[in-house]
């Protein structure tokens, strides 16, 4: 089979970072190649490259056997290559056929457009890159995209696809390429090589586990949840959280799992039952009582509603106790380094200084900056949502070991997430939600991923 795109020693450097060094792919024709790598491997400028916005400082870009150079996007989308990024790219006071031909649109008159003509998504291209295609996805939604891309490689369309989901890629990939901090490490087909070979490829050590889960000696509630209700979200939610305790929320997309999160947290407010804290009633009026009662929370969208992106580490990490860090309206600063460098030292950020901007690091630094945030607080129930969405394998593990930690250290933590193997990993209980209110809980010992899917459908 020859190749559709081969990469040749690609280099590119920015300001103190060489982010690919000699850095070399193939594509074949008709084929889904996957690409995997921690955060920060160089993934996104290695794609860039391809599609024109970037131009490599060495090395050879050859498409259908012909050396290109592209100076822009269109140049690219011009030879048939297009990519599907993993943010979210659409407008939303647009149409669905208006999005579908953003920076593209007909210049005459051809005929009637058929809306449901998935090749429009494409561009008609001959090359797709789908980054992170899946991570905003139900398990429907993505069986159908996966459909998609079936039919799209029987028509020829070659395919690079990136995902932290490694289980993704064994099932639609058919073969797979590991870059870690900038360099090629190694090319397999999926069907020779395990998970766990792919993920020391990619951390450059071997990850012994995922999910590490400490002994915790669990106590007393901590919070309990009686016939909570909010018109039309959430249905007489029953729940207790323990001292020391991992409580899992699952569920499908639209289950209310994340309107659970935030009606705890006071970002949203219920209209009737009660949250009892410690054995005692209160009331929580908005995030700020919240966060006096010791409840904070992590957004599931750091970007947009967890970290400033443009501000450095510290700005992030230190911005909801600015006032306990204030004397005569004056910001301590020296005190406001001390605590960034502990929190950036506990939970390994990866990044220059404490005075680097957030927008710069990668996904799963980002994460960690979000996380150090919420722990400036001091919180005694900790409320995350999302916690390692769009994160990849080794800072996952990471994130997790330091989830189990402050576990056993005491801290009551409530995680929602989409990620089964992650819930069934980590959580001591998992309350499945369906519909708005929680039709199952399981314990640890009985928790199976047949067993919460089968109480969520």
């Amino acid at each position: 089979m020859s190749n559709a795109l081969e990469l040749k020693n690609i280099t590119k450097t920015f300001p103190g970072v060489k982010a690919l060094d000699n850095m070399q792919l193939s594509l074949e024709k008709g084929e889904i190649h996957a690409i995997c790598g921690e955060n920060g491997a160089g993934k996104s400028t290695l794609m860039k490259i391809i599609t024109g916005v970037y131009q490599p400082d060495k090395g050879d870009i050859i498409l259908n056997g012909e050396k290109v150079t592209f100076k822009n996007p269109n140049e690219a989308y011009d030879k048939g290559i297009s990519i599907i990024y993993q943010e979210n790219s659409l407008f939303p006071d647009l149409t669905v056929l208006e999005n579908m031909f953003i920076g593209h649109e007909p210049t005459k008159s051809i005929g009637p457009i058929k809306a449901i003509d998935y090749k429009a998504m494409t561009y008609d291209a001959d090359i797709l890159i789908l980054d992170e295609p899946t991570a905003a996805l139900t398990n429907r939604e993505t069986e159908a995209l996966f459909r998609i891309i079936d039919r799209l490689k029987s028509e020829g369309v070659s395919m690079l696809y990136i995902s932290h989901r490694l289980e993704e890629i064994f099932e639609i990939a058919d073969r797979v390429t590991v870059i870690r901090d900038g360099e090629y490490v190694a090319t397999s087909d999926t069907k020779s090589v395990t998970e766990e070979q792919l993920i020391a490829w990619m951390v450059g050590r071997n990850v012994d586990n995922l999910y590490p889960k400490f002994h915790v000696d669990i106590g007393e509630n901590v919070l309990e949840l009686r016939n909570v209700n909010q018109e039309g979200v959430l249905k007489n939610i029953n729940l207790n959280l323990k001292r020391g305790e991992i409580l899992g929320i699952s569920g499908l997309a639209g289950s209310g799992r994340t309107e659970l999160a935030e009606a705890i947290s006071g970002l949203t407010q219920i209209e009737s039952g009660e949250i009892i804290l410690n054995g005692e009633k209160v009331e929580i009026k908005d995030y700020s009582s919240a966060l006096e009662y010791g409840m904070v929370y992590v957004s599931e969208d750091r970007k947009e509603k967890g970290l400033v992106i443009p501000m450095d580490i510290k700005e992030n990490i230190t911005m909801p106790i600015l006032q306990k860090l204030s004397n005569s309206k004056v910001i301590d600063f020296q005190e406001e380094r001390t605590i960034s460098n502990h929190y950036m030292e506990q939970l390994s950020i990866k990044a220059p200084s404490i005075d680097s901007i957030v927008g710069n690091l990668s996904g799963g630094n980002q994460q960690k900056v979000a996380i150090a945030k919420a722990l400036a607080c001091k919180p005694k129930i900790l409320i995350l949502d999302e916690p390692t969405r769009g994160v990849d394998v080794g800072a996952k593990s990471e994130i997790h070991r330091l989830i189990s930690q402050l576990a056993k250290e005491g801290l009551s933590i409530i995680m929602v997430s989409s990620d089964l193997p992650e819930i069934l990993g980590m959580a001591d209980r998992v309350c499945v939600m369906k519909n708005g209110t929680i039709v199952k809980t399981f314990s640890r010992e009985e928790a199976t991923q047949e067993k919460v899917l089968a109480v969520s459908l």
